[in-house]
C-alpha cells in the first residue's frame, strides 16, 4: 500500500515528494517490517536527488537489523558516512544491533570503537546492544569487561545489560561470576526479571551448583516473580547433575501445580534424575505420563529410562522399552545398545544380550568397550564361554581396545581359572591384563588391590602376586633360608583353596592385600607356630594353615 502511494505520486510529476515524505514512509516501512520497501525509499530518495537526513538512515537500519539484514545495515550507516551525514547515538546502537542479531560480535565492537573516534557518546542501549553480542559469540569476559566499564561511564545499567551480561556469563561456565552480577543486581533499583533469574539459575545449574539454582528458584517465587518452563527446566537439571532426584522429582510436581506445562526436557531431566538415584519406577511413571500427555519421547528420554531399568535390574522392561524405541521409528544409539545389553547381563539373559550384541554391529552404532564388556559378561554368567571368548577375539579385529573389565570378564569363566603360562587363563593374563595391571595402582606399596575384579581374575592375579613379589621377597630377608624356604615355597604353590576364598572375598569386601602382615605372619617363627595368618584384614585359624601346609 505505501510502496503503491509512492509510485502514483511520483509518476504524477504534478505531485513533488519532500525529505519529510520519504522519512514519514520509511518509518512506517520500519513499524511495519518492510525492510524492503524501506531500502526501496531511500534508494527513491538518491534518485530523485532528495538529500536524505539522519533519522532516515537511521529508519532504514533499524528496518534492516530487525529483519536480520546485518550487512545491508551496515552498508546503509558507511554510505551515511560516505554522504557526510554524521550518524548520530540512534544510528550506532541500530547498527551494532543488527551486527549483535547477525551473531557478528567482532564487527560490532568494531563500531564500538568508532563511536568514541566520532565523539559519539553510547548510552545505555548502546552498551546493551554490544553486551548482548559478546554474549551471543561466546565473549564472556568481553561482556563482562563492558559491563564494568558502564560504570566508569556513569552509565546505569538497565535490565537489558543486567540480564545479557549474566547470560554471557552463563555459556562461558561462569557460574560464579553470574551469580555475582545477579546479587549486584538485587542491590540496585533494577528488579530481576524471569530471564534474570532463568539465566543464573542456568549458570549454576551448568557449574554444578545445585544448592544455589535451588535457592535462586525458592528466591524467584518469593519475588513474586512467576517460574515459566525455563525456569523449571533449569531447576530440575541442576537437580539432575547433583544427584538429587527428590528435589528434582519436588520441582517436577510444583511445575504441574503451578498450570506450567512439562515439555520434553522437564520429563527427560526428571527421568534421569531418577535413573541417577536408582528409582527405576518412577523413571517408568514419568515415562508413561510423558507419552499421556502428548509429548513425544526423544533418544534422551528413551535412553534415561532403560538405563534406569537396567541398574534396577528390570531386564524384561529395558528390553520392552528398547522394542519400543525400535517401533516408534527412532535409531538406537550406542547408549541404548548397553544399557540394554547390562540389563540382559544382570538377568542372567545371555542370549538376549548376544542377539542385542548382533544387531548392534548390523546398525550404525558401532560397539565400544562397554559393549563388549557387558556381552563377554553375560556369556560367562551364562556358562558360554566359548561366545564370550570369540566376542573377545572379535575385539581385536573391530580395533576397540580392551580393559581390565573385559579382562575381568573373560577370567572369569571356570575354564580360563587355571594360571599355569600353558593355560588358555594364563596366557590372556600374561599377555592381556598382566601389562595393564602394571600400569595401573592395582600394585603399589607392597599391595595388590583387588577391587573391581571378578572372583576368576582376582585368584590369578592373587596367584601371581605370591608367586613373584611374595617370593622375591622373601628370598631377601636373611631369616628364610634353606629348608624353611622351600618349604614356603611349596606351601605358596599349594594354596589354591586359600587363594579361592582369599580373592573372591577380597575382592568383595577388603579388596586390598597387604605384602607387610604377610611376611610378619609367615616370618615370626616358624609355620608350625604360627597362631594366626593375616592377611590385610582377613584372618585364617591356625587348624587351616596346618591344612594348608601339609608336606613341609
Amino acid at each position: 500500500m505505501i510502496l503503491k502511494l509512492f509510485a502514483d505520486a511520483l509518476q504524477n510529476r504534478s505531485l513533488t515528494l519532500k525529505e519529510r515524505d520519504y522519512t514519514t514512509g520509511i518509518f512506517a516501512c520500519k513499524r511495519a517490517r518492510l525492510w524492503e520497501q524501506a531500502c526501496w525509499l531511500l534508494d527513491t530518495m538518491h534518485k530523485e536527488k532528495v538529500v536524505a537526513n539522519v533519522f532516515t538512515y537511521s529508519a532504514t537500519i533499524s528496518a534492516c537489523g530487525n529483519a536480520g539484514q546485518w550487512q545491508l545495515a551496515v552498508s546503509w550507516l558507511e554510505a551515511m558516512i560516505k554522504a557526510k551525514e554524521n550518524p548520530n547515538v540512534i544510528s550506532y546502537n541500530a547498527t551494532i544491533s543488527a551486527c549483535q542479531k547477525g551473531s557478528q560480535w567482532q564487527l560490532a565492537l568494531k563500531l564500538f570503537g568508532a563511536m568514541a573516534k566520532a565523539k559519539v557518546n553510547p548510552d545505555v542501549i548502546s552498551y546493551s546492544a554490544m553486551i548482548s553480542a559478546c554474549e551471543k559469540g561466546g565473549q564472556w569476559q568481553q561482556a563482562l569487561s563492558l559491563f564494568e566499564a558502564m560504570a566508569k561511564a556513569e552509565i546505569d545499567p538497565d535490565v537489558v545489560s543486567y540480564n545479557a551480561t549474566i547470560s554471557a556469563c552463563e555459556k562461558g561456565g561462569q557460574w560464579q561470576e553470574a551469580l555475582n552480577v545477579f546479587e549486584a543486581m538485587t542491590k540496585t533499583k533494577v528488579k530481576p526479571d524471569a530471564i534474570s533469574y532463568n539465566a543464573t539459575i542456568s549458570a549454576c545449574e551448568k557449574g554444578g551448583q545445585w544448592q544455589q539454582a535451588l535457592n535462586l528458584s525458592e528466591a524467584m517465587t518469593t519475588a513474586r516473580v512467576n517460574p515459566d518452563v525455563i525456569s523449571y527446566n533449569a531447576t530440575i537439571s541442576a537437580c539432575q547433575k547433583g544427584g538429587q532426584w527428590q528435589q528434582a522429582l519436588k520441582w517436577f510436581q510444583a511445575m504441574r501445580k503451578a498450570n506450567v506445562n512439562p515439555d520434553i526436557i522437564s520429563y527427560s531431566a526428571t527421568i534421569s534424575a531418577c535413573e541417577k538415584g536408582g528409582q527405576w519406577q518412577y523413571a517408568l511413571m514419568l515415562f508413561e505420563a510423558m507419552q499421556k500427555a502428548i509429548v513425544n519421547p526423544t533418544g534422551i528420554s528413551y535412553n534415561a529410562t532403560i538405563s534406569a531399568l537396567e541398574k534396577g535390574g528390570q531386564w524384561q522392561s529395558a528390553l520392552n522399552m528398547f522394542s519400543a524405541m525400535v517401533k516408534a521409528m527412532m535409531k538406537p544409539t550406542i547408549i541404548s545398545y548397553n544399557a540394554t545389553i547390562s540389563a540382559c547381563e544382570k538377568g542372567g539373559q545371555w542370549l538376549h544380550a548376544l542377539n542385542l550384541f548382533e544387531a548392534m554391529t548390523k546398525s550404525k552404532a558401532k560397539p565400544d568397550v562397554i559393549s563388549y564388556n557387558a556381552t563377554i559378561s553375560a556369556c560367562e554368567s551364562g556358562d558360554h564361554w566359548q561366545q564370550a571368548l570369540n566376542l573377545f577375539v572379535g575385539m581385536f579385529a573391530a580395533q576397540v581396545q580392551p580393559n581390565i573389565i573385559t579382562y575381568s570378564a573373560l577370567l572369569d569363566c571356570k575354564e580360563f581359572h587355571a594360571g599355569s603360562s600353558q593355560s588358555r587363563g594364563g596366557h590372556i593374563f600374561q599377555h592381556g591384563l598382566l601389562p595393564l595391571l602394571k600400569g595401573s595402582w592395582v600394585f603399589q606399596d607392597l599391595k595388590v588391590d583387588l577391587h573391581n575384579h571378578s572372583e576368576g581374575a582376582a585368584r590369578i592375579v592373587l596367584q601371581w602376586w605370591l608367586s613373584t613379589t611374595v617370593l622375591q621377597h622373601l628370598e631377601k630377608n636373611e631369616r628364610v633360608a634353606g629348608c624353611c624356604f622351600k618349604r614356603l615355597c611349596y606351601f605358596l604353590s599349594q594354596v589354591s583353596y586359600f587363594m579361592m576364598m582369599l580373592g573372591f572375598l577380597l575382592s568383595h569386601f577388603l579388596g586390598v592385600v597387604a605384602l607387610d602382615p604377610l611376611l610378619s605372619s609367615l616370618l615370626v617363627g616358624s609355620l608350625e607356630h604360627v597362631c594366626f595368618h593375616s592377611v590385610g584384614n582377613f584372618i585364617i585359624p591356625t587348624d587351616e594353615v596346618h591344612h594348608f601346609s601339609e608336606g613341609f
